[in-house]
């Protein structure tokens, strides 16, 4: 992933510490030879979950994937 987004019904102040919290433990983690995501405070709020949940059909269907199979011409 290159991003964590972290986003939800929680009050401002708490989402800010909790994205500064994991920012500082991913920070202690050894990533040698990984690609860390970025964490970044969402700004949807309340109504995250519900957005989130539904585009993940319409990623799933419509944008390339991973685990999308390339043809060699």
């Amino acid at each position: 992933f290159e991003a964590a987004v972290i986003d939800g019904w929680m009050p401002l102040a708490v989402r800010r510490r909790l994205v500064d919290a994991v920012i500082q433990a991913i920070g202690r983690i050894d990533g040698e030879g990984l690609r860390l995501p970025a964490v970044r405070e969402g700004t949807v709020g309340i109504h995250a979950r519900a957005l989130g949940g539904a585009s993940l059909p319409l990623s799933e269907r419509f944008l390339i994937g991973s685990t999308t199979i390339s043809r060699s011409s």
